[in-house]
């Protein structure tokens, strides 16, 4: 998956970003989370905003195989008119979007975007992408990049139990 480590160079990716946003309209990088911890992988869109006028899309704590075939059936509509902001197509399968804080942007969340446009996204430049694929048991533990305090690492959010047991000790603590 990483070009660089096939020995190619940050221009020469670079170079063949830029070439697959002019044939196909947008560019797919995927980020591996940590080695050895759950959860923690994501993917996002260059080439959205310039060409179609739509903010960028990023979708966290999936395979880049799985994010990739959602961010590119997300970009196929896009470039069809939809705007997601506004229209989420039942077809789509969205259970919301929202906006990525932009505190996200200085700490390595899209370096790609940054590295093609020379700048940050701007506020809205980038829209997360939660798919209604998980089951209503998990979808808490999905990375929120609207908070600036949640960053995909692969650290997840503890689950019940372990909330409960924090505030026992919390307030044991007291």
């Amino acid at each position: 998956m990483c070009r660089m480590c096939e020995g190619a160079t940050r221009e020469e990716v670079l170079e063949e970003a830029r070439c697959h946003i002019i044939h196909h309209g947008w560019f797919l990088q995927g980020i591996l989370g940590e080695a050895g911890t759950e959860g923690g992988d994501w993917v996002y869109t260059v080439g959205l905003l310039e060409n179609f006028g739509h903010p960028e899309l990023v979708i966290t704590d999936m395979t880049y195989e799985d994010g990739g075939r959602w961010l590119n059936q997300l970009g196929e509509l896009v470039r069809d008119g939809c705007d997601l902001r506004d229209d989420h197509p039942a077809s789509a399968g969205l259970l919301a979007v929202r906006d990525v804080h932009p505190e996200h942007f200085a700490n390595d969340l899209v370096n790609v975007f940054i590295e093609l446009e020379g700048r940050l996204p701007a506020a809205g430049g980038y829209l997360q992408v939660v798919p209604d694929a998980y089951c209503s048991c998990h979808r808490y533990q999905l990375t929120d990049l609207s908070d600036s305090n949640q960053f995909p690492t692969g650290r997840r959010r503890p689950n019940r139990s372990e909330r409960r047991a924090a505030a026992r000790r919390k307030r044991r603590d007291v």
